[in-house]
């Protein structure tokens, strides 16, 4: 058995060095009846001991944390590759537990299943890049999960979404990839077919034909852009497939007020309105794309300049007036192939205005630079109130208290204040620069 073992690590740590852009959620050992399942990373190691979860360290060998789940013990495991510590097992019913032990699926996820285990029951299971998502599929002793059907169910609820995607009657669901945008779900079959499929309708999109038998293994690479399959003909193949969006760039969010917002607005999902929970629960979650780096401090900031290509910088301040963003301007507008996308209104005299009426040099940091990049805007997104949202939130206030308008344009504010003045008697206030008033 130790040399079982010592085979293992070694395999491990090659497919850290050879394979480390993939991940494979679903990978399986057969000693001692044991479930494995690597992270994004390929660092850590995630075991299924009987009904107890351990994690190891691969580079160093070590075990680094315990969890003992209870009887049953656990036949299938998955793991979700942008969220660390986030894992789905089966024992007798789909269970999963965040990255600090909370029990998810509404407790467990247990479709039809009679009460007894069965150690014959054969499931696949994948979750979703961000965890959000399981894909769940397989078994003799189920009434509402066959072997030849594969449903979605949100992780946090154990709800199912939609009716699920059904092969023939003679077919088999053997393994199971979410791609890293969460938008489609590549199902490995019996019958050496790999369906891909829509999330979370698992309509079907495309149809991979070429192993000689049943596809056992699936995973994507971090962009999302190769497949790679292994089948019960001893063959990997690797599958170009179709680019669903962003996922082979690089997104830096170079904004620590704007990461801060992220976090607000990742942790109160409950005060989405029903369109908006309806759109945040059939993708991956926009603040866990894999492909997504959050900086924080100035030298994290200072690193995207040796990125060459395939870069989204997302940026401070929106009319590029102060923040970080004067220092990719700086950097970037005399290339031709640069691109850079206003979002929102320019307001007059600011750097940002003076771009979209197409001036042809600008002064940054002392230095004069050519314009070359091109200059694309996208009205209709600021997060400002309008002229009417603004009078209708002022006139249900009590009292109408006096006004200072600090924002806009004069001619815009003045057109407010007289508005204010005239229906509300209010006295209004314009400041200009230098200007103070006691409050």
């Amino acid at each position: 058995m130790r040399m079982l073992q010592e085979l293992l690590w070694r395999y491990l740590q090659q497919l850290c060095r050879d394979e480390s852009r993939f991940s494979f959620t679903n990978v399986q050992f057969a000693g001692d009846d044991n479930r494995l399942a690597l992270d994004s990373e390929a660092q850590t190691l995630i075991v299924a001991d009987g009904d107890t979860l351990k994690w190891l360290d691969v580079q160093k060998r070590s075990q680094t944390q315990i969890k003992t789940i209870g009887p049953p013990g656990i036949n299938r495991l998955a793991v979700a590759p942008g969220r660390p510590g986030l894992v789905a097992f089966h024992t007798d019913r789909f269970q999963a537990r965040s990255p600090t032990g909370e029990a998810l699926l509404g407790g467990g996820l247990v479709p039809g299943l009679r009460d007894a285990p069965d150690s014959n029951c054969d499931v696949k299971l994948a979750l979703s890049w961000d965890g959000a998502l399981l894909a769940v599929s397989g078994s003799t002793s189920m009434v509402n999960f066959d072997k030849n059907m594969v449903r979605i169910v949100d992780v946090a609820t154990g709800q199912p979404l939609g009716p699920g995607f059904r092969l023939g009657e003679k077919e088999a669901i053997l393994s199971l990839a979410f791609s890293p945008d969460g938008t489609h779900l590549a199902c490995g079959t019996l019958g050496t077919k790999i369906f891909i499929l829509e999330v979370p309708s698992l309509k079907r999109v495309k149809v991979l034909t070429g192993h000689a038998a049943g596809v056992n293994s699936l995973a994507f690479d971090s962009a999302g852009s190769k497949l790679v399959s292994a089948g019960g003909d001893r063959q990997i193949r690797v599958w170009r497939v179709p680019d669903w969006g962003l996922a082979a760039w690089k997104i830096f969010l170079d904004s620590p007020m704007a990461a801060k917002v992220m976090r607000v607005y990742d942790s109160h999902e409950e005060l989405l309105d029903a369109d908006a929970a309806k759109v945040w629960a059939g993708r991956i979650k926009p603040f866990a794309l894999p492909n997504l780096r959050v900086c924080q401090s100035a030298d994290e900031s200072k690193a995207i300049n040796a990125e060459r290509g395939g870069a989204i910088i997302i940026a401070g301040s929106g009319m590029a007036n102060g923040g970080r963003v004067r220092h990719h301007l700086a950097r970037n507008l005399a290339n031709p192939n640069a691109h850079v996308l206003f979002v929102g209104y320019q307001a007059d005299g600011t750097l940002g205005r003076l771009l979209v009426n197409g001036v042809k040099h600008v002064k940054l940091f002392g230095a004069d630079i050519p314009v070359r990049a091109q200059i694309h805007t996208v009205g209709g997104l600021s997060a400002h109130a309008d002229q009417q949202a603004l009078i209708d939130w002022y006139g249900a206030s009590p009292n109408h208290p006096p006004v200072a308008l600090v924002h806009g344009e004069n001619p815009a504010r003045a057109t407010l204040a007289a508005l204010l003045h005239d229906r509300f008697a209010t006295s209004v206030t314009m400041p200009d620069p230098g200007m103070s008033r006691e409050v």
